[in-house]
């Protein structure tokens, strides 16, 4: 797969009050002593910057991969677009059967309702970090 991941980490996600957000990075022992609380105003996300068709750093056409555990509304997916910036982001979230994953992708926009390199963007990251060799993906469109 052509993809070079330039960047990953694990945020934070507060939501304190209605529109108002905040994310802290979080690396090694912290994130994992993070993991342990458990509070609803945060959730967890595995976020990765990932250059398509490439494999050089700052290269290609990158996409931000947003691992989910848990569903967050369509309001919070756009916000966290529209933070990283890039021109799609991808939202992945692991379904009940093996192998497949739902994808919804937001530009700082807008949901778009499909696109190629957010997609592979996905696929290299879900290839990396599970034992998964076929992977399938459901759309918001049911694509």
């Amino acid at each position: 797969m052509v993809c070079y991941v330039t960047y990953s980490s694990s945020f934070v996600i507060r939501f304190d009050h209605p529109g108002n957000y905040s994310y802290e990075a979080l690396v090694g022992d912290h994130a994992n002593e993070y993991n342990k609380l458990q509070h609803k105003s945060r959730i967890m996300i595995k976020t990765y910057f990932v250059d398509s068709f490439t494999t050089e750093p700052f290269k290609g056409n990158p996409a931000g991969v947003c691992l989910l555990e848990n569903d967050i509304s369509p309001e919070k997916m756009l916000n966290i677009a529209a933070e990283i910036g890039f021109s799609e982001t991808a939202f992945v979230k692991k379904m009940d059967v093996d192998g497949v994953y739902s994808i919804r992708y937001f530009s700082p926009k807008k949901e778009i309702p499909l696109c190629g390199h957010a997609t592979l963007a996905a696929a290299k990251i879900v290839f990396e970090k599970t034992p998964v060799v076929v992977i399938s993906f459901i759309t918001g469109e049911n694509l």
